[in-house]
């Protein structure tokens, strides 16, 4: 599987307006510190023990699956 990864100015950089009003980024990291940005989550499988959603929380087993899909039907 292909993980995505972002841009490192995402964690190492913000944008905001300046004394002139004009648009600024600036470095709030160090040069030296490295950076790593997936695009999402990727917490192990064996760590994750339930699912939290907008239709209760659901325990992360084969059953507990089978309830949550229920629940969206």
């Amino acid at each position: 599987n292909m993980i995505e990864y972002r841009s490192a100015d995402e964690l190492t950089h913000i944008e905001g307006i300046d004394d002139n009003q004009k648009l600024k980024k600036v470095r709030i990291y160090p040069e030296k510190c490295n950076t790593i940005t997936p695009a999402f989550d990727i917490t192990p499988g064996r760590l994750v023990t339930a699912l939290i959603t907008e239709k209760g929380i659901f325990k992360s087993t084969k059953e507990g699956l089978l309830e949550y899909h229920s629940s969206n039907s």
